[in-house]
């Protein structure tokens, strides 16, 4: 698990998000050549950390790296972004819990989740996935997203997820989907080996 949260103060009139007054440092981690089982929430977890204060958030921008693990029955096997309402401290849930930070998940082995085995929420514009195996996971190989509507704001999809790269990858025999885009975008699905699952991409 990865992040923090530095001084938290919510204005209770009006209580929106702008007056959320916190901010999240985590970036330049490296998780690499670890194994990891049986974790009940999930393998490895980047929270988030927030753009509110783009000016002092920047001299901490630092590449993040998932490197060579290997990853069985766990709920989820990698998820950056926020995962429950522990990790997603702000109530009113817009991208005070985003992860922006730019990250590489590449070449590790994910198998037998019992959900998913990467699951990627809120933004995630600058992170890669990268020559992994990703097989034998109950529902899908990636997710993108989620269906978790604002309770303040309708249509909006506060899990929204963008990734810059999902490149030459294995992901076969997953329950679903080998990818399943439930709100977000996928600009570069490129070179996967996608076989064998409910449906490819989605």
């Amino acid at each position: 698990y990865v992040g923090f949260e530095l001084n938290p103060y919510i204005t209770p009139l009006p209580p929106f998000p702008l007056f959320n007054v916190q901010e999240y440092f985590s970036a330049g981690h490296t998780i690499q050549g670890n194994t990891l089982t049986n974790n009940l929430v999930t393998g490895i977890q980047l929270n988030g950390r927030s753009t509110y204060f783009y000016q002092s958030s920047l001299p901490y921008h630092r590449r993040t790296t998932i490197q060579g693990n290997t990853l069985r029955i766990n709920q989820d096997g990698i998820v950056a972004g926020r995962k429950d309402a522990i990790t997603n401290p702000s109530f009113y849930d817009l991208d005070f819990a985003s992860w922006g930070e730019y990250t590489d998940i590449i070449n590790n082995q994910i198998t037998n989740s019992l959900n998913d085995g990467i699951v990627l929420l809120n933004y995630n514009w600058m992170t890669d996935i990268r020559s992994n195996t990703i097989n034998s996971n109950n529902r899908n190989g990636i997710s993108i997203g989620s269906t978790s509507e604002s309770i303040f704001f309708t249509g909006f999809y506060p899990d929204y997820s963008s990734p810059r790269f999902i490149y030459r990858n294995t992901i076969d025999n997953n329950g679903k989907d080998g990818i399943h885009n439930y709100y977000g975008q996928l600009y570069y699905v490129s070179l996967n080996e996608i076989n064998n699952n409910n449906r490819g991409v989605y």
